[in-house]
């Protein structure tokens, strides 16, 4: 009997949980090792210390209220927290059981398991504190919030939710995503849940019905959340003020785009009218260097036609095509001439887009170099041919007009005493800022470099 009473104490002393007794007038007969592992205070300051329930609970409002309750007559302990203090100072949350079985080894009556909850306490702690710092962020955004189970049902939201929508909480709550979303399916819903499930996130925009039956723009940033069974976790903005912002920009863009066609449009009857009374002008001209510089006018005036015309016809009215205005430039002045379909045109331009001013520009320098070639290079040439290239370098372009004519004068190779079109071409490329050389080799081939933006 007595080794089962020296193994049971054994067993009783290293419990890990705490395992006191106390006599009837409230000092401590037994503490075992985790009571002194918890509290601090050693079996030695404890045991027989009429103070020592002063030490571990100094508040003495909240100890007598403990002491009466553990003596009052036939109570048993069942899940009593309390919080004692360590001797570090430490506070120390305890639920405590009791039983009224005696042991022979002492005289106490009363005997106490404690288990120490401190770090479950804290976690709790914590985990409320978060739980209601998050729902401080889920009230007072001005996003709505819903969680959506995968049955599509919403079970949970936030005012800012019942303020857009004019339900209240009582009222969202148990309704189906379709009973709200004013222009989705059911089948169409259950693709997009499926679609969140495989990514794991989607935002998307659609129209949700008010309470009052009214619908309005949302915009939804759903996450999957793989919890409780499956969650949809949803914000949902009201772009309804976005939508008519975007709306009224369209329509002033499209206003826009049509004042400017309308502007090109008369722009490019101006310059037909022109043309045509050039032409006219010259038709009733006798002498042969005023019917030459009547064409020429009439020419330079196509140049800006043709680029009006290519502007008119695109989406793109403050820039254009270099290639596609070239080549339509070299056919137009082409066909004035009368052995045009013998010409052959060689068009070999890289493309890039340029703004309206450089290309205006280039197709009246363009215009003139191959009016000259007409004029000059190809009387009695059995197989005339006229090249036109460009090359796009990183901040510049470089043009070449070239034909298998004759070639050019010394005089006009050295630029002494150039005539009208080349003073046009020369001043119209130093306005572009860039150079111009000729050279005579088997033709006439003119290069221009001309500074572009990269």
């Amino acid at each position: 009997l007595r080794r089962n009473e020296q193994q049971f104490r054994g067993l009783i002393e290293n419990m890990p949980l705490l395992v006191n007794a106390l006599s009837d007038d409230g000092r401590f007969m037994f503490w075992n090792r985790a009571c002194e592992r918890i509290t601090g205070y050693s079996r030695d300051e404890v045991i027989g210390n009429p103070d020592a329930m002063t030490l571990l609970y100094p508040d003495p409002v909240y100890r007598d209220g403990l002491v009466h309750g553990w003596f009052a007559a036939e109570r048993q302990l069942q899940h009593e927290e309390t919080v004692l203090t360590a001797k570090s100072g430490e506070r120390r949350h305890v639920v405590w059981y009791n039983t009224e079985t005696g042991l022979s080894f002492t005289e106490g009556e009363h005997w106490t398991i404690g288990v120490d909850v401190t770090e479950q306490r804290e976690l709790q702690r914590q985990l409320m504190s978060r739980t209601q710092y998050l729902d401080a962020i889920l009230q007072t955004t001005a996003d709505g919030f819903w969680v959506v189970d995968l049955n599509r049902t919403i079970t949970l939201t936030n005012e800012a939710y019942c303020r857009m929508s004019g339900y209240t909480k009582d009222e969202i709550l148990g309704k189906t995503i379709n009973e709200i979303d004013a222009t989705e399916d059911p089948e169409a819903t259950a693709a997009r849940i499926q679609r969140i499930i495989d990514h794991g996130h989607e935002t998307f925009e659609t129209r949700h019905r008010r309470k009052d039956g009214s619908v309005w723009d949302v915009e939804v940033s759903a996450t999957f959340l793989d919890a409780n069974g499956g969650q949809l976790i949803s914000f949902c903005r009201d772009i309804t003020e976005r939508k008519a912002a975007e709306k009224e920009t369209r329509e002033f863009l499209q206003e826009k785009e049509t004042l400017l066609k309308e502007v090109q449009h008369r722009i490019k009857n101006n310059l037909n009218t022109m043309m045509s009374l050039l032409a006219l002008q010259s038709d009733s001209v006798q002498d042969p260097a005023a019917v030459d510089a009547l064409n020429a006018a009439q020419g330079r005036f196509r140049s800006l036609q043709v680029l009006y015309d290519q502007l008119y016809r695109t989406e793109l009215h403050q820039s254009g095509s270099v290639a596609t205005y070239l080549e339509h430039l070299a056919r137009s002045v082409l066909s004035l001439s009368p052995d045009a379909e013998a010409i052959t045109l060689e068009l070999k331009a890289d493309d890039c887009t340029l703004d309206v001013k450089w290309l205006s520009t280039i197709g009246m320098i363009v215009n003139e170099l191959i009016t000259n070639a007409m004029k000059y290079a190809f009387h009695g040439r059995p197989d005339p041919h006229l090249a036109v290239h460009g090359k796009r370098h990183k901040n510049s372009y470089t043009l070449i007009i070239a034909d298998n004519g004759p070639g050019l004068p010394d005089a006009l190779g050295s630029a002494a005493a150039p005539g009208f079109g080349m003073t046009v071409v020369t001043a119209l490329t130093d306005q572009l800022g860039g150079s111009i050389r000729f050279e005579s080799d088997n033709g006439t081939r003119v290069v221009l470099e001309l500074p572009v933006e990269s």
